[in-house]
């Protein structure tokens, strides 16, 4: 193990022990809150989180978040949850005694295990819940698949029925409202496009060079699409690359000034191709067909293609565990041309 990785489990074991002893679950507890511990994660991570939170609300059970700062705003318009607390200012849940607390997160290293027990030993439960946890003794329940083939949401339907209902059937898409700015905004946009087109967002770029595009994938693959006069194509990305990319008639570019603005123009687009699962999971929230690209990234074990899939029937997953920039870019053309065909046909 590395020193920081050894220092960090060391604190892990030190804030461990501050944490209360585990609940001997007898059946009785009835789950009337739960608080979501969402930090140390991407934007997609608490996106996927939203099909569950809609159905702890319709259960009739109150749902608290503790998130970083920059997953504020995918809450923020989202009537299913009480609070949205930032890690920053955790004083409010401090004050409260939740019936169950649940850590889907601090299994991915012991940098993430540090934040979560450091943050548990201030709070206050009967019940904790963890994913393939790091110190799981510490938890009532500690969820460890038979398999790493899962999607991230079995780990709540787990939840669901140890602790709340036998039969858990969460809704089918994940729940994103905009603001009414950023609604307009992206109504607007799109109403300034060819009113007879197909709109098409595509995502070409995401965290790391692995899971993007290469500038010479979209600009051959944007040329090759440019002969095609019922679509526009939207193009959700930071205005920095704009810079590398040659735009054509049909393709237009989205400056958004931030992930929510992004994210409402691609809910009134068409189509969606992406490489960043934000907008994967963006994408299924309004339920779009779309074409997306994933390659073999592992967190702890577990292979994001399943982890943090798609997970819609809507969305058709092309895998290059290699990279996504050796797909040839003939290949991606006749993926978006296919998918517009089948578009056309449904």
């Amino acid at each position: 193990m590395q020193i920081n990785g050894l220092i960090y489990k060391v604190k892990s074991l030190l804030a461990s022990m501050r944490l209360s002893k585990p609940r001997i679950e007898d059946g009785s507890l009835t789950i009337k809150n739960v608080c979501i511990i969402l930090i140390n994660i991407g934007l997609g991570d608490a996106i996927m989180a939203t099909s569950f939170i809609r159905f702890l609300k319709e259960s009739g059970i109150e749902v608290d978040l503790i998130v970083a700062k920059k997953t504020i705003p995918l809450f923020s318009d989202n009537h299913d949850i009480s609070n949205v607390i930032s890690l920053g200012d955790t004083t409010a849940c401090q004050k409260k005694y939740y019936d169950l607390v649940i850590d889907p997160y601090s299994h991915c290293s012991w940098y993430a295990t540090y934040k979560y027990l450091k943050l548990l030993s201030l709070m206050k439960y009967k019940v904790l819940s963890g994913f393939d946890v790091n110190l799981g003794s510490k938890y009532n329940d500690n969820y460890i698949p038979g398999d790493k083939v899962i999607h991230i949401t079995d780990y709540y339907k787990h939840v669901v029925n140890q602790f709340i209902s036998d039969s858990c059937v969460l809704p089918s898409n994940y729940i994103l409202p905009f603001s009414v700015v950023a609604q307009s905004s992206a109504e607007s946009f799109i109403a300034s496009l060819p009113d007879h087109t197909v709109k098409v967002a595509i995502c070409p770029f995401a965290s790391t060079p692995k899971r993007s595009f290469s500038d010479r994938q979209i600009n051959e693959t944007l040329a090759l699409l440019s002969a095609r006069e019922d679509i526009s194509i939207v193009l959700l990305m930071e205005k920095s690359k704009l810079s590398s990319i040659s735009l054509h008639d049909n393709s237009y570019f989205f400056d958004a000034p931030d992930f929510m603005s992004a994210a409402a123009v691609l809910c009134q687009c068409d189509f969606v191709v992406s490489v960043d699962t934000s907008f994967v999971h963006v994408a299924n929230s309004g339920n779009k067909p779309a074409l997306v690209f994933y390659s073999s990234v592992y967190n702890d074990g577990y292979n994001t293609d399943n982890l943090c899939g798609p997970n819609y029937p809507k969305a058709k997953q092309i895998i290059e565990k290699k990279g996504i920039s050796l797909i040839p870019s003939q290949y991606i053309y006749d993926e978006v041309v296919h998918s517009l065909n089948n578009l056309k046909n449904d």
